[in-house]
């Protein structure tokens, strides 16, 4: 017997497949109703899966639990996992009563949708001491708290997750910038240089900090376009100037704006995990390159491999139990998966390999209250920060300096921060 729900969540496929894969996030949304849950292995792998255990609130009189009188644990194991389009999971009840063993069967299949994903869950094999309209109704207050998680943070969909505008992009130019994205917009304008291109086109450009380190170290004759979907981002950019003319444009990398073989060199630094369709914006790159030439961008590793960040996120993780703002693991350090990479450039077209080299650098900081600011004010996570509305901004960023300080102690910081590069030809 199969029994299915369905559920429409106002984001992106590959928004809601994260809210799968991401233990920190899977905890907070499928425990339904007053339950409440705690993962305590995960592998994000085919083969591998997770264990949890739902816990039931203490007053509960009507359910008893599975594996203990207030708990039920369930260990996973993924069989199927086809990034934004499907997962196929088995699940075990860890118990001793025989009308719970058996391995049941859950499929969750992600379809666009004129308002965000179509997410349907079935259920094949459930155990006989399992009632299909208990699981249905189980299933259904999880996929509604998962819908609310995003309606609530305002940040659900791919447009909100893009909204650099108000006074982000002058705090992000001012902190953030210097704080992680520096070290590795020079470490792309060499990799870039030492190509010698003719004709180079930025994608993502921000407020400007690779096109600054381009128009340095290339030679005046290479013509340089860079491109943003925010214009408030490229109006800060365009204010802090280059070193030389560069042409500031508009442009949404779903649908450049370009030609056919216009450019010999792409390049994107910390922009491809904001494409709500990777494979259609490696598509579009691969168009407007010539042949021979190169696809040159960066991407942020996990979230734990980037040490103020990940403390940020426990920070408000702290403030916000019910339901903590999730942009930096959801967004900047959702797409650290170099296969995943691999497949959407290949998806895109590209028919060679891509080389992909994991770099680490440093974040500095003269105190830290500069990470804190930089983090939660000069990035999208403010408006899940304002939209939750328990906190003020200010009162979030001074909860998260003092995280910081009691990890890094109070002065000056020097943290690690990790990426990948990836370089393909077309």
């Amino acid at each position: 017997m199969t029994n299915s729900v369905a559920q429409i969540i106002k984001a992106t496929p590959e928004q809601v497949y994260a809210a799968f894969m991401d233990p920190a996030v899977l905890v907070t949304w499928l425990p339904p109703a007053r339950m409440t849950g705690k993962i305590h292995t995960f592998d994000g792998r085919v083969g591998g899966g997770y264990r949890m255990s739902l816990f039931y609130p203490a007053d509960e009189r009507v359910f008893r639990g599975k594996t203990a009188d207030k708990e039920d644990m369930v260990q996973v194991r993924f069989v199927e996992l086809t990034p934004a389009r499907r997962i196929v999971e088995t699940v075990t009840f860890v118990s001793t009563d025989p009308a719970l063993q058996g391995e049941m069967t859950i499929t969750a299949r992600f379809e666009p949708a004129p308002d965000g994903t179509t997410l349907t869950m079935s259920f094949e094999n459930l155990p006989r001491g399992v009632r299909a309209e208990d699981n249905e109704a189980g299933a259904r207050l999880s996929l509604g708290q998962l819908a609310q998680r995003f309606e609530r943070a305002g940040s659900g969909s791919a447009d909100n997750d893009k909204a650099f505008a108000g006074s982000i992009p002058a705090i992000y130019q001012r902190y953030l910038v210097p704080l992680i994205f520096e070290p590795y917009a020079v470490d792309l304008a060499q990799r870039l240089a030492a190509r010698k291109p003719s004709r180079v086109l930025e994608i993502a450009a921000g407020t400007g900090v690779v096109t600054r380190q381009l128009a340095a170290v290339l030679p005046g004759e290479v013509a340089i376009v860079a491109t943003d979907l925010n214009q408030a981002m490229l109006d800060v950019a365009a204010a802090a100037g280059t070193s030389r003319p560069v042409e500031w444009r508009q442009a949404d990398a779903m649908q450049l704006p370009f030609g056919d073989a216009e450019f010999d060199a792409v390049v994107c630094q910390f922009g491809v995990m904001f494409f709500p369709d990777k494979a259609k914006a490696f598509a579009e790159v691969r168009r407007v390159l010539r042949p021979g030439g190169v696809f040159l961008f960066n991407a942020w590793d996990r979230i734990e491999e980037n040490e103020l960040v990940f403390t940020v996120s426990g920070a408000l993780a702290a403030l916000f139990p019910e339901d903590p703002p999730r942009f930096m693991e959801r967004t900047p350090h959702g797409y650290h998966d170099p296969a995943a990479i691999a497949r959407d450039l290949k998806a895109g077209g590209f028919g060679a390999a891509p080389e992909i080299e994991t770099v680490a650098a440093r974040a500095k900081a003269a105190s830290p209250e500069i990470p804190a600011t930089a983090y939660l004010q000069g990035s999208p996570l403010r408006s899940e920060i304002e939209a939750r509305g328990r906190l003020t901004l200010e009162e979030a960023t001074d909860a998260a300096a003092h995280a910081i300080a009691r990890r890094f102690g109070p002065g000056p910081l020097d943290t690690r921060i990790q990426a990948h590069v990836v370089t393909i030809a077309r």
